[in-house]
């Protein structure tokens, strides 16, 4: 497919934005659980699904969304090896089963940036097998691709679909993570292999980050006009400090400048919970966006959530496979069918059936009755052992109970005890007898300390029940090598730096504790 027709004039991001009223509904009720202070609704610009209201095929945009696919995650474990490779070939069948126009990541397609040979290859295949092939693409890009992809070569500076070489019917579109992410003297990443090699194409990536300009890819199907803005994970401080310092810009097209449905993809912490500047503010962003789809944070939030204050929506896609024993990464995963036509948009989250079961239980012994004390100390540990086997046979038995046909038979399984004045249980011993039967059985233990919320008696009694299920743990305190730096040197107050500032010192140290090449900077 080839572009008839280009359009390469840009405005800056200060040109007039869309009434909120036209398009939201603020009367949406707030969000409960989220741990975000937005509302959640059905916007009035959402598409509807009744038969007399469809939009025109010609017109309608259809793109599966997807992020942090972590790809060779656990790539050394024989029993885990495959299961994020599993959930991406899910995920591109699921696309070609939809006849979506094209796929959208928002980052972390790799676990790592420097993959295995075994990874990257198992990944290539996928995109050969699922991506190239007959078959119309019904779209254009009607920007200048060397403007999108101006940090490849010359000869790639465009998007595969343009390829005379290639036969792609099913394009990707993809921006970097901070695991996949550019290193290193000639800043590059996987990300760009695939590029070049025409299986993806990698945009969003900042080569200037003193002077961050963003230039959407702009596409026309019929009268729809989407413009696809993306920047690639850039270290959570630096980006903060770049928009306080007015050094990230979003150009606009000139030409019917109020016509274009804006998508912003972005891989960065999006809550505040590494250090006060370790995350950007969805209000750094630009009002006139429309839908921000938002990378990075693991846990699904699977509808698209307003934030009134800025009159964009967020779509937090989650992750498609776990990286950590967490909450968020326990919840059912998703990609999502995004559609749109003219300025009305809809989200569908499709649940993803590959994903390995995953179960996490909080246990507080001594809330249970389970409490040391001169009568038991020689038995208390043997029957606490007792109690925790039972409960993982029971865990163990949902799971078989609860599984999917193409989920992998071995769960995950967390256990969060709070063993109060028990000796803990050895993590590794205790899993040895769940060899076989878990997916993690060195890892099946985690002792915490929880808030005290009252005691259950292991006899029978129950009347203090709910305060258990609701049993909170206390979460380790992160404090940031930036904000350690600036609070030692506020101590010294009579005793600054000499040749050195604050901020040299806090950008040095980060360099050499996160091992962060210096073509970041």
């Amino acid at each position: 497919m080839m572009a008839s027709q280009r359009t390469q004039t840009f405005s800056d991001s200060e040109s007039p934005t869309h009434s909120p009223n036209e398009s939201f509904n603020l009367n949406a009720e707030e969000v409960t659980g989220s741990g975000y202070p937005y509302s959640l609704g059905r916007t009035m610009r959402q598409l509807t699904l009744d038969a007399d209201a469809q939009p025109d095929p010609a017109d309608l945009f259809t793109i599966l969304v997807a992020s942090d696919l972590h790809l060779g995650y656990c790539d050394r474990d024989e029993l885990r090896k495959n299961d994020s490779l599993r959930t991406f070939e899910e995920i591109l069948r699921t696309a070609k089963e939809n006849k979506v126009d094209f796929v959208l990541l928002g980052g972390d397609l790799f676990h790592e940036n420097k993959p295995s040979r075994s990874t990257a290859q198992q990944c290539a295949t996928l995109l050969r097998s699922y991506c190239m092939g007959d078959g119309g693409i019904n779209f254009e890009l009607v920007s200048e691709p060397t403007v999108n992809f101006g940090h490849m070569e010359k000869q790639f500076q465009r998007i595969n679909t343009e390829d005379p070489n290639l036969n792609i019917n099913l394009p990707v579109y993809s921006i970097h993570g901070n695991h996949d992410d550019p290193s290193g003297s000639t800043y590059l990443s996987e990300l760009d292999l695939l590029h070049t090699y025409g299986l993806i194409n990698y945009f969003g990536k900042a080569v200037d980050l003193e002077n961050i300009e963003i230039a959407p890819l702009l596409f026309a199907k019929g009268n729809t006009k989407l413009a696809v803005y993306g920047l690639g994970a850039i270290r959570d401080e630096r980006l903060h400090r770049a928009y306080l310092e007015n050094q990230v810009t979003m150009h606009r097209p000139e030409e019917a400048t109020e016509e274009w449905f804006n998508i912003f993809v972005i891989h960065q912490n999006r809550p505040a919970h590494r250090g006060k500047h370790n995350y950007v503010p969805e209000t750094f962003l630009e009002k006139w966006l429309d839908l921000v789809i938002w990378g990075h944070e693991h846990d699904p939030v699977p509808v698209p959530v307003l934030n009134k204050e800025m009159g964009f929506e967020v779509l937090q896609p989650g992750s498609s496979v776990a990286t950590s024993m967490s909450d968020g990464e326990g919840k059912q995963k998703y990609c999502y069918l995004l559609k749109v036509a003219g300025r009305r948009y809809r989200v569908e989250p499709i649940a993803l059936e590959t994903v390995r079961p995953f179960y996490i239980e909080d246990i507080n012994l001594t809330a249970i009755g389970y409490i040391k004390d001169d009568g038991n100390a020689d038995v208390i540990r043997d029957d606490v052992e007792k109690f925790l086997n039972k409960k993982m046979e029971k865990l163990i038995r949902k799971a078989e109970e609860e599984r999917r046909p193409q989920q992998p038979k071995e769960p995950l399984i967390r256990l969060r005890v709070d063993f109060g004045n028990v000796e803990p249980l050895n993590p590794i011993l205790f899993g040895q007898r769940f060899f076989g039967r878990v997916a993690n059985p060195k890892e099946i233990i985690q002792a915490v300390k929880s808030k005290p919320l009252g005691r259950n008696n292991r006899n029978g009694d129950t009347s203090n029940v709910s305060q258990f299920k609701s049993m909170t743990i206390v979460p380790e305190v992160v404090t940031s090598i930036e904000d350690l730096l600036k609070e030692h040197f506020k101590r010294l107050a009579n005793d600054h730096l000499q040749l050195f500032s604050p901020d040299f010192m806090n950008e040095s140290l980060k360099q050499f504790v996160h091992n962060v090449s210096v073509a970041n900077n």
